[in-house]
């Protein structure tokens, strides 16, 4: 920021600051923060999307559904285990 005296410039003052570290910090928190989003979303033995992550997906889905006001179609399925015979 210039400071001048009578229409002339006597004192310039600059500061420079490194924003990296900062910067990196923010990077990895979002990363970490992803990750465990992800971790929620999914059964922890099968990979499987959870419920939750069903009843928030189809609430997108059926949001863009009323956005585009066209045609729906949902498929659920409920596989059962193998059994030994």
């Amino acid at each position: 920021m210039p400071v001048a005296h009578e229409r002339e410039v006597s004192t310039v003052c600059v500061t420079i600051s490194d924003v990296t570290h900062a910067s990196m910090m923010q990077r990895a928190r979002e990363e970490a923060v992803a990750k465990l989003q992800e971790l929620a979303d999914r059964d922890g033995l099968t990979g499987i999307a959870n419920r939750c992550y069903f009843e928030l997906r189809l609430g997108d889905e059926f949001s863009r559904w009323q956005h585009y006001d066209g045609e729906m179609s949902m498929l659920l399925v409920r596989p059962r285990p193998l059994q030994a015979h």
